[in-house]
């Protein structure tokens, strides 16, 4: 008797060894039963994480300095010419107010340059007017003696003046000394006899 429940507990073990494993069981509000279609499937993934970007290009700035405030993000699309971080360096503002500094002074002296040169300019121009000037004078007189001298009436003397220079220096003839007194008795005379003919003013007494 017991052989024979040892001999089926055996074939009972043997026969549920041959059986494949149970189906899983899952509750019918869990699934989603639909036409199987050929297509893309998206599947969305939420974790977290830190994005690592591709490619990392690094500018340099011309100067040294502090960063003050940084105006993009990384991965943010920028333009030409946008500034994309302010940066400090008091050497550097020093040295730009220095220069703001020099350009003035140098500006102020340019202005200054420029007025002493105009000034110098109008006074040039005014001894070279003045040159001119003495210049005819010198060149009516130089025309008048020479007239005299033909009339007989001056001489003309040479003298050494300067190393290497001589000067001309004129006198009266005795024919010029004639004609001079004539002049002055002809001038002395119209003046007699212009005096005599202005009305004499009466006073009376009121």
């Amino acid at each position: 008797m017991a052989a024979a429940v040892v001999a089926a507990m055996a074939l009972i073990s043997w026969g549920l060894s041959l059986l494949g494993p149970a189906i899983p069981s899952v509750d019918r509000e869990t699934i989603w039963i639909g036409t199987v279609e050929r297509g893309p499937m998206l599947r969305e993934i939420r974790g977290y994480g830190i994005l690592i970007p591709m490619e990392i290009r690094w500018i340099p700035a011309a100067t040294s300095g502090r960063v003050e405030r940084i105006l993009v993000s990384p991965g943010e699309r920028v333009e030409p010419g946008q500034p994309m971080m302010i940066l400090s360096n008091p050497e550097v503002e020093q040295a730009a107010l220095n220069a703001a500094s020099a350009l003035r002074r140098a500006e102020a002296e340019l202005v200054s340059l420029d007025v002493q040169l105009r000034s110098e300019q109008l006074n040039q121009e005014a001894q070279a007017a003045a040159v001119e000037s003495e210049y005819l004078q010198a060149h009516l007189k130089l025309r008048a003696d020479q007239a005299l001298e033909k009339e007989g009436l001056i001489k003309g003397r040479w003298h050494p003046d300067s190393p290497g220079r001589k000067r001309k220096s004129y006198v009266l003839t005795a024919r010029g000394r004639r004609y001079f007194e004539q002049q002055r008795q002809a001038w002395s005379d119209f003046f007699r006899r212009f005096t005599a003919l202005r009305p004499t003013p009466s006073w009376s007494a009121t």
